[in-house]
């Protein structure tokens, strides 16, 4: 994105010479546009200075190019307008919308440029919305200063040129301030404070460096103890980068957010686990998975409790930890599971028709 970014301000400035009819402006483009490109392509030669040279770059493209990853990365899709969030995105949109308008009126193409392309790469996927916010911002806020100068003398209500004298009054005290030297001392003092406390024996609760337990299975790792050291663990790819770092290097877990090198048939067989389709069972004794850590309304959670390979070691309420091993004597984990031989088979079908299941009573 920051070669990108370089690129537009050189493009911009190209574009300003090609929409400029005077003599030379073509080649005073061209002349204002060369530092961006040197530094473009300085910043291109820095990222193969490394021990993967050019196969970084290979790697990022497959990745961003690949459908797969599109289509199931939850951060690689389009972002909801019903999601709570969008409203602001939708404020941003329709603001830069404007102020391209402006910026173009105005023959400023490097500003049209950034607000275009970047609100494409944030509609396309929701992990560029924050790119698109940082870069769109001072380029709405060129836009809206403008528009209240103009507002001040516009034949307007009086409160609202009061208002816009005022916005502008408060801004340019503000600038006034922030070009003095002072020194924070303040602000030194009261981050030496929080540091102190979060580097004390005893710091309280909120000061101290932990899992949020509703989004964690902290607890239930616990729960584990020194077992979870010999364990072949399958969980979420988000909970999979807590154990990574909590377990690492003792052992390894099934996946983890680094879906990009995993690749799209191993983060398949993931999906057809957690969405327990058809061979959910096989690929886990292909990986030789013992133990299964999920969040309790997971569709796998409730397939393996009626399993008769599969029982319940540890369950919270928001986590629950499951294991290979003969179920223990006594009542069932599953008011659903009656007994039977082979419950598990009932559950997932492995038979093209299973008459215990399919057969009706009439």
């Amino acid at each position: 994105m920051g070669v990108v970014l370089i690129g537009l301000y050189g493009a911009g400035e190209l574009a300003s010479g090609l929409f400029d009819g005077g003599p030379g402006a073509w080649r005073a483009a061209i002349h204002r546009m060369l530092p961006y490109g040197a530094c473009a392509l300085a910043c291109l030669a820095a990222s193969l200075i490394g021990p993967y040279t050019y196969h970084l770059h290979v790697h990022i493209w497959e990745y961003l190019t690949d459908s797969f990853q599109r289509e199931h990365i939850q951060e690689m899709l389009p972002i909801s307008f019903h999601n709570p969030a969008a409203r602001y995105l939708e404020i941003m949109l329709l603001v830069g919308g404007g102020a391209c308008f402006w910026h173009l009126r105005r023959k400023r193409f490097t500003e049209c440029l950034l607000l275009v392309f970047f609100a494409h790469v944030g509609l396309i996927a929701s992990r560029n919305i924050p790119i698109f916010g940082i870069v769109a911002a001072p380029v709405l806020a060129l836009a809206v200063a403008e528009w209240l100068r103009l507002l001040e003398d516009a034949p307007v209500s009086a409160w609202l040129r009061r208002l816009t004298r005022g916005l502008r009054s408060m801004g340019d005290s503000i600038a006034e301030m922030e070009g003095e030297w002072r020194a924070h001392l303040v602000s030194a003092a009261g981050l030496a404070l929080v540091t102190a406390v979060l580097y004390a024996p005893s710091p309280p609760a909120n000061f101290r460096a932990r899992f949020d337990a509703k989004e964690f299975p902290a607890k239930a790792l616990a729960s584990l103890g020194d077992s979870a050291a010999q364990s072949r663990i399958f969980t979420y790819d988000q909970w999979g980068d807590f154990l990574i770092y909590k377990l690492y290097p003792r052992n390894q877990v099934f996946i983890d957010g680094r879906s990009d090198f995993y690749g799209a048939k191993f983060v398949q067989k993931y999906l057809d686990i957690v969405n327990v389709k058809f061979k959910w069972q096989q690929y886990l004794n292909e990986y030789g998975v013992d133990t299964v850590l999920l969040s309790t309304d997971a569709p796998l959670a409730g397939a393996l409790k009626e399993s008769s390979r599969w029982r319940v070691v540890y369950d919270d309420g928001d986590a629950i930890v499951f294991r290979t091993g003969a179920r223990p004597e006594g009542p069932e984990f599953s008011a659903a599971n009656r007994g039977g031989k082979d419950r598990d088979r009932k559950v997932t079908k492995t038979q093209p028709s299973d008459r215990t299941i399919t057969k009706t009573k009439t």
